[in-house]
């Protein structure tokens, strides 16, 4: 399902108070977000600024998971919510480290904005459209232990005609410095001697990046006196 419109309505709307019999009376759904930053922006906003605030903080358990969150939420993210007098719908904001080998019980929802941060220069991460891959794995996270709906925050024409299949490899876009020495490293220095033994290096990997910034790196490296110029 394609939804572009406010869809904090749609959160509210997942609470069934009147269905206390209903198989739905407890169920758990899933945001995706690019980082932290707006996991942490979006609570706020739900749990104090929302015109539905009041119906989240009563009956709504939120619970951030980011690669640096995931073991302190881990056992909070697992349990089923049981308890008539607390929280009905568990909420988890979670980035793309969720996408994969993760089976929250009662997941009925999955709301996905489409985008996620990908490194395109040394020290920055932008935040990018994800690739229809990604987002089709966000929606099988739903499904697994009962039926369930996934939105996709995109205009369903964006989502098949717009987005890339995959995106590329993380060697294909960030700089190759760091990576290049932490092959070295990783070979003490005396598996690869010379530049023909780095490209022969680089050229077994599945993604093989561009012969010219493999030498440039390399380059940029002796420059710093981070690599031997023989």
């Amino acid at each position: 399902m394609w939804i572009i419109d406010d869809w904090t309505d749609k959160m509210e709307a997942m609470y069934h108070p009147e269905e206390e019999e209903n198989e739905k009376r407890y169920c758990a759904v899933l945001i995706f977000l690019p980082g932290m930053g707006s996991i942490s922006k979006l609570m706020r906003y739900l749990l104090k600024s929302s015109p539905c605030a009041e119906t989240f903080r009563q009956h709504y358990l939120f619970i951030p998971f980011h690669r640096v969150t995931a073991g302190q939420h881990a056992s909070r993210l697992f349990k089923r919510l049981e308890s008539v007098d607390g929280p009905r719908i568990k909420c988890v904001l979670a980035t793309n480290v969720a996408e994969t080998s993760l089976t929250i019980p009662d997941l009925r929802y999955v709301i996905d904005c489409c985008r996620q941060k990908v490194k395109k220069s040394k020290n920055y991460l932008e935040v990018w459209w994800a690739g229809k891959f990604n987002c089709l794995q966000r929606r099988g996270r739903t499904g697994r232990t009962c039926s369930g709906t996934c939105f996709h925050l995109i205009p369903e024409k964006m989502f098949h005609f717009g987005l890339p299949e995959q995106l590329e490899p993380n060697i294909a876009r960030e700089p190759l410095e760091g990576i290049l020495l932490q092959s070295l490293c990783l070979s003490n220095g005396r598996l690869i001697r010379g530049l023909d033994e780095l490209l022969t290096f680089y050229k077994n990997l599945p993604h093989d990046p561009e012969t010219r910034r493999v030498v440039l790196s390399a380059s940029m490296l002796r420059e710093a006196g981070a690599l031997d110029k023989a």
